[in-house]
This record gives structure tokens, sequence and C-alpha cells, in this order.
């Protein structure tokens, strides 16, 4: 062999062109803070949140903790609406122990067409001796209609609708049965019959209005609320109430 041991030795090795350099260490970034908890967040907001109220409170001299921006009674009535107390369930037996007797250790509640309504706000119109105590304690739904206090101390409708009835002679001698007094009757029976049920069903529609008139009072108003319901017992078999000498009156065309 021609080279020597010489040379052999004196040789470098060679670095392959594929082999890879050892890569430099990398810095790690630090772990990101912390983010406060919903609690934490709840109790640095409560103060913010407490301020304008409170500066409300101070600056206007009075209840307003909205500087009068905002009904008083809404805060209430906000919290009313998200957390009802629970509906009460009462017979009409029940409801009379709230008539104001036991005011203000029961409170002044009534009822209209069912729905029972704490007007313990107002114990000066509702309370004893007040001019509305007479519908405490009582579903008088068919009283707000009428206007007979006293009498119509009930939710019993039936009969109402007289006193929304047109004037109509001719009609009423139908409804009556005094068909003897009306001309050609036995030619007119169905037209007769069927005026004389449009004009009772126009007359159920202004009753369904008058108590809804009262419904709207009654949940629209600013602090009295909606509590609970009455539970009556069916009127099947009973004898409808005789319609009152004041809505008697009422009757259009009659004075």
């Amino acid at each position: 062999m021609s080279t020597s041991t010489s040379d052999m030795r004196n040789r470098k090795p060679t670095t392959s062109s594929s082999s890879s350099t050892t890569p430099s260490p990398t810095t790690t970034p630090p772990p990101p803070p912390p983010r406060p908890s919903l609690l934490r967040r709840l109790l640095l907001l409560t103060p913010l949140l407490l301020l304008p109220p409170l500066l409300s409170h101070l600056i206007t001299d009075s209840t307003s903790y909205t500087f009068h921006l905002l009904p008083p009674s809404l805060p209430s009535k906000l919290l009313h609406t998200l957390f009802p107390p629970p509906q009460l369930l009462l017979t009409p037996a029940q409801l009379t122990l709230y008539n104001g007797t036991a005011f203000p250790t029961l409170p002044l509640l009534l009822s209209l067409n069912g729905t029972i309504y704490d007007v313990s706000s107002n114990p000066t119109t509702y309370g004893k001796g007040g001019g509305y105590n007479i519908f405490v304690g009582a579903d008088c739904t068919r009283g707000f209609v009428t206007g007979c206090f006293g009498a119509d101390r009930t939710h019993d409708l039936r009969g109402v609708e007289e006193m929304f009835l047109e004037e109509d002679a001719e009609l009423d001698m139908f409804e009556e049965g005094r068909w003897a007094e009306i001309v050609d009757v036995e030619g007119r029976r169905g037209e007769l019959g069927r005026r004389a049920a449009e004009r009772r069903e126009r007359a159920r529609r202004r009753v369904g209005e008058a108590v809804q008139h009262w419904v709207k009072f009654f949940e629209g108003h600013e602090t009295y609320r909606r509590v609970g319901r009455v539970v009556f017992e069916s009127l099947e078999g009973t004898e409808a109430p005789v319609l009152c000498e004041n809505a008697k009156r009422k009757r259009p065309g009659r004075a």
C-alpha cells in the first residue's frame, strides 16, 4: 500500500454535511398571572354599583335611589318580578280574614276576577273606615262593574250584561216572551233571534272590557301586588244574582 501509516495518523476526520448542530437551548416565557375569580370580580364591582344609589339618596335628600329618573317603586317591582313570593290559594271564606279587621297583623287583600291583590300600601282607602274597604276580604268583580258595592260583593257575573243591552223595545219583548206584542213575529222569529243574540254578545263584551279596565288598574299600580288566587265552588245549580237598580239605570237609552 502506498499510503504510509504516518499519513493516516495525520489525517483529520471529515465532518458529515448531513450531521446537524446541537440546538441552543430556548428561553421559556413566564406563565400568565392567574385570572381573578368570579367572587373577587363581584367584590370589586360592588362599590361601583352601590355608589350611584347612595349618592342619589344623599343628594336628593329623599328615598329616591335613581335621582328621581325612575319610579321609586321600580326596584321593589323588579325584585317581585324576578323573585315572586309563593302564591296564596284561598277560599272565599278564608279571604274574609283579610278584610282589615286584623290589619296590620294580616294584610289587606281583595280579589278581582279570581286574582288576589295586596292593597296594604293604601290603608286609608282600603282599611277600616276607608271608602273602598267594602271590597277588601272578598271578590267583588260584579260590584266593580255594576257600581253596587254593597249588593254585589261577589264574583258572579251572570246577568250583568243586561246593563249594557242597547235599548230595543222589540228585542226586549222577544226575549221576555211577549211575542203577541210583536208585529209578524212568526215570520220574523229567526231574524229576531239573531238580532237578540248579537245584541247580547255585544253586551257581554262590554262586561269583559269593564273587568279588564280594573284588572289593568291593579296590575299596573305602583304598590299593589298580585299575591294569589281564589278557589271558587261551581255556580252550577245556583240562582243568578238580580241586577241591582243602579246597574239598570246605566243601561243605554235609560235614565
